[in-house]
């Protein structure tokens, strides 16, 4: 052949020239080029927020190649990445496959196992915003704690499936007196369920309303009170005295 033969299942062909030989017919015959391995390194993975899944962006744009022929084209096309685990954290194993060669020679290269087989990147927790919480109504009692209900709070920005809710919250009316619909500040609000690390909350507080009724007293006792004036001809009462016991 006049030219370098790519890899693949190639022909040739032998024949004899001079030597005083007659009736000498050429031969045809076939050998396989095969891809020559080249070692693949230097892809890097992409951080990314949480999104429920374990699949990593890869860059390979700045991949480096070793044992190229010298002026041949090759490149390294895509390949494919996966994290570990689908949960946040940093400086996470991220597993490198099918990496796929690209370039006007490529079909004359095959990666060699060698090749770079993982990186490393990090999964950051998504944001995550909640509502829902409510308070419950209270018989006044002399303090602001608010009693919240966070059994049916909801997210937005939560991936479809997981498991999170509101594991606590603190609640407080703004003033200790009774009243209707009267505000109810909840702060300190924590994520609970199996996938609440992969998340952060926009803001740990929110606001809602809810109602102090007027406490009932059930009994007012007066047997201890003393009532006493000297007589000027009036229904005016006279002077109290002692002291009023009352119960609830």
């Amino acid at each position: 052949r006049d030219t370098v033969p790519d890899a693949g299942r190639q022909s040739y062909r032998i024949g004899f020239t001079g030597g005083g030989y007659e009736n000498i017919t050429a031969q045809t015959g076939y050998v396989n080029i095969l891809p020559k391995p080249v070692t693949v390194t230097g892809i890097t993975a992409q951080d990314k927020p949480y999104d429920g899944g374990m699949d990593a962006v890869l860059t390979v744009s700045k991949a480096s190649i070793n044992g190229v022929v010298e002026g041949d084209s090759l490149t390294v096309d895509s390949a494919t990445g996966a994290f570990g685990d689908k949960n946040v954290g940093t400086g996470k194993n991220v597993n490198i496959s099918e990496i796929i060669l690209g370039g006007a020679d490529a079909a004359n290269y095959t990666v060699g196992s060698l090749s770079q087989n993982e990186t490393y990147a990090s999964i950051k927790p998504k944001p995550v915003s909640v509502s829902g919480i409510t308070a419950r109504d209270k018989e006044y009692d002399g303090d602001t704690t608010a009693e919240l209900d966070c059994s049916k709070a909801a997210f937005t920005g939560k991936v479809d499936g997981d498991d999170l809710t509101v594991d606590s919250a603190t609640g407080a009316f703004e003033d200790k007196n009774a009243g209707d619909d009267k505000p109810v500040s909840i702060s300190e609000i924590i994520l609970g369920g199996e996938d609440a690390r992969n998340y952060q909350l926009t803001s740990d507080s929110a606001s809602t309303v809810a109602a102090i009724t007027a406490k009932t007293l059930t009994h007012i006792d007066v047997s201890g009170v003393t009532v006493t004036k000297q007589y000027d001809g009036t229904t005016a009462a006279g002077t109290a005295s002692g002291n009023v016991t009352f119960t609830g």
